[in-house]
Order: C-alpha cells, then sequence, then structure tokens
C-alpha cells in the first residue's frame, strides 16, 4: 500500500498538487516510514513555501530530519532534498537544524 501512495503522490507532485502530494506521503509513512518518503515531502513543503508564500519552513526542517535520521548516508535525504531545502533558511537556523 505504501508504493502505491508513494507512486500517487509523485504523480502529484510532478502535477504540481503539493497538497495531495503531502497527503499521500503522510499515509505512506503512517504505513511505513521511509527516507524517501519523508524527503519527497519536504520537498512539497519547499515547493508550496517558494510557489504559494507559506511558511512551512518548520515541517522542512522536522521531514529532513526524519530522513537523515532514517538514513544517515543517504544521498536523497540531504544532497537531494536537505540540503537545497535548508539553504532557504536564514544562515544561522540552518546550522542548527543540520
Amino acid at each position: 500500500m505504501d508504493e502505491e501512495l508513494k507512486r500517487k503522490g509523485n504523480e502529484c507532485f510532478k502535477r504540481g498538487k503539493y497538497n495531495a502530494a503531502i497527503e499521500c506521503y503522510t499515509q505512506a509513512i503512517d504505513v511505513q516510514p521511509s527516507a524517501a518518503l519523508y524527503s519527497n515531502r519536504a520537498m512539497c513543503h519547499v515547493k508550496r513555501c517558494l510557489i504559494e508564500g507559506r511558511e512551512e519552513w518548520m515541517q522542512v526542517e522536522a521531514d529532513c530530519r526524519a530522513s537523515v535520521h532514517l538514513d544517515p548516508v543517504g544521498k536523497t535525504a540531504y544532497k537531494v532534498t536537505c540540503a537545497p531545502a535548508m539553504s532557504f533558511f536564514p544562515y544561522d537556523h540552518s546550522v542548527i537544524a543540520l
């Protein structure tokens, strides 16, 4: 079930339906958490912050932390999502967050 939810989330993300993607990723995380799911959900929050002007940086940080916790050496968690996302934080906060 979590793979189907992840697939649906990925499709929603590609179409710019970030709310729906977050919902799918959240449901999949509830079934079986993974670094990739947290990373994907973090990127949805980043997009909502940048495109819609939302203030969701704390959600980005929380998902990035969860992703790195589940896969500390994973390229997806840090290099692809978390490092770029953290670059949008004020400098002092991004250092503390990571």
